[in-house]
């Protein structure tokens, strides 16, 4: 039978606000506007932990103000965080740590003191999509969006989110993170796509992304890559490059891996435009 933990308010613990401890197919909050718990000033807000957790589903809850607000650990896997988690004002925003093949799916992620997303330990094979992370480690440690740490901590993919303005880098990777896979080069742009150079096998995935400075506020297209190579189409106003905004991109291998982002700077660019050639004879 299905445990449902709704509609409460969890807050002022001495440890963890909700645990799931190898238990399956719990679900905390929901879409029904009685549904979301609020959860703040706990150590840890919920953590999901061991290898029998599975299926839990965190929807639409309020976190904040939590040392850590949701925990990922010790082989915690196939478990859902979606539906607009409000995740803000913790410390850590979402610590991934031990678990694998969790979906962190269309969530806020905002104004965390330490790093949006963290991921360490082993975590393996995750996915972080359509995201709105922003304004996290903007205290003295400058954290980053996202941080994907350690030379076990593999395969975490990270696409379609919107992150920018955090402290630090949109996406970190360190110690052999996601192989410190390379981020993409641009090399030319034109009205109608985004070319450009990365190390990452054929097959791999470049996004591009606008953003003010050097992460990716606003997802705009994504194309594969072959023989190194990316050509990736959408409609610029390339006339706005470096101007209204800047291009970066990142990419994500076969294996799952995403790169951190890359910033296309305007001044080593090739602007591609249209050249016409006529000729005169006679006079005509």
């Amino acid at each position: 039978r299905r445990v449902t933990i709704q509609n409460n308010s969890v807050a002022g613990n001495s440890q963890t606000g909700i645990t799931v401890a190898n238990a399956a197919d719990v679900l905390i909050g929901g879409n029904h506007p009685q549904s979301p718990n609020d959860i703040t000033f706990n150590p840890v807000g919920v953590s999901v932990e061991g290898a029998n957790a599975v299926n839990a589903q965190i929807l639409a809850n309020r976190i904040n103000q939590n040392t850590n607000g949701i925990v990922l650990r010790d082989g915690a896997h196939g478990n859902l965080i979606t539906s607009s988690n409000q995740i803000t004002q913790n410390r850590t925003g979402v610590y991934v740590t031990g678990a694998l093949s969790n979906s962190i799916l269309n969530n806020l992620i905002e104004r965390n003191t330490g790093a949006g997303v963290l991921l360490d330990s082993g975590a393996t094979a995750n996915v972080l999509r359509e995201n709105t992370i922003v304004a996290n480690g903007i205290d003295l440690t400058l954290h980053a969006g996202v941080e994907v740490t350690g030379a076990a901590t593999l395969r975490n993919t990270i696409t379609i989110n919107s992150i920018t303005e955090n402290g630090g880098k949109g996406i970190a990777l360190s110690g052999g993170g996601n192989r410190e896979i390379k981020p993409p080069t641009l090399t030319a742009y034109d009205t109608h796509a985004v070319y450009g150079t990365a190390s990452a096998p054929d097959g791999s995935v470049a996004e591009i992304f606008k953003d003010f400075e050097d992460e990716g506020k606003e997802f705009l297209a994504a194309a594969r890559m072959f023989n190194g190579r990316f050509r990736v189409p959408f409609a610029l106003n390339a006339a706005l490059v470096g101007v209204a905004f800047e291009l970066t991109g990142t990419v994500t291998d076969p294996d799952g891996n995403t790169s951190e982002f890359g910033k296309l700077k305007v001044d080593t660019l090739l602007f591609l435009s249209k050249v016409v050639f006529t000729s005169t004879r006679d006079g005509n």
